[in-house]
């Protein structure tokens, strides 16, 4: 990457976070329901709206983490990697103004580049055997194949050149699975306060009534 990171302070893996409100995207929720759906087709929507539950927590205790240690670093970012970035994720994120697109790339920027120091650090790898055996698993799951991904199966330098692309593609995104995992477990002191989120819940559901009655009032008033 061209932009850059420097660490200011070292990372202090016992500073003790506290998680009072889980935030989540409506989207990705109903993205969640229906891939575990295809997955556990034979679990009740109770098993699987806990599941997604799971899902949720977790994204929110990493990013608890990640706005914790964001500060341990100076970025510096490079204005044509921002720009391009941008363009590339536009068709993801239709309607959105310039300033929030150039904000979600400088997260994903930031990401990449923290990822990237602590995979190095902490001496995350993952081999070509552990890129093949979960290029199987996929293919046991989807069918689809992994021709694509082989270069050792391909016939042209254009095409062996794509394979080992892809190929590396899927090592990185593994690296990033691997080393979220890893910063989840080594910052072993963040805490989701359970009760204080139910309470919030209940609050919000109780409003929600409340405001749904008033909606039933006033248009009986109308009527009348």
């Amino acid at each position: 990457m061209k932009s850059t990171l420097k660490q200011k302070q070292p990372l202090d893996i016992n500073k003790e976070i506290q998680i009072t409100r889980l935030h989540a995207d409506p989207n990705m929720i109903q993205q969640h329901v229906k891939n575990l759906k295809n997955l556990f087709k034979n679990e009740s929507d109770q098993q699987i709206n806990q599941r997604v539950t799971q899902i949720i927590a977790r994204d929110n205790i990493f990013n608890a983490i990640m706005n914790e240690i964001v500060h341990n670093y100076d970025i510096t970012f490079d204005e044509q990697e921002l720009t391009q970035l941008v363009e590339r994720i536009k068709p993801q994120f239709q309607n959105r103004s310039d300033d929030v697109l150039r904000e979600i790339a400088r997260k994903i920027i930031i990401k990449s580049l923290i990822f990237q120091q602590l995979a190095k650090e902490w001496n995350v790898i993952v081999s070509d055997d552990d890129v093949k055996k979960s290029l199987d698993q996929y293919n046991l799951s989807s069918g689809e194949g992994i021709r694509q991904y082989m270069e050792n199966l391909q016939t042209t330098e254009e095409d062996k050149k794509a394979a080992k692309a892809k190929f590396e593609g899927i090592r990185n995104v593994m690296i990033e699975e691997k080393t979220a995992a890893e910063l989840i477990k080594r910052f072993n002191k963040v805490r989701i306060n359970w009760e204080i989120i139910k309470k919030q819940q209940e609050e919000a559901i109780a409003k929600q009534k409340e405001l749904q009655a008033k909606q039933q009032n006033n248009q009986g008033e109308k009527k009348a």
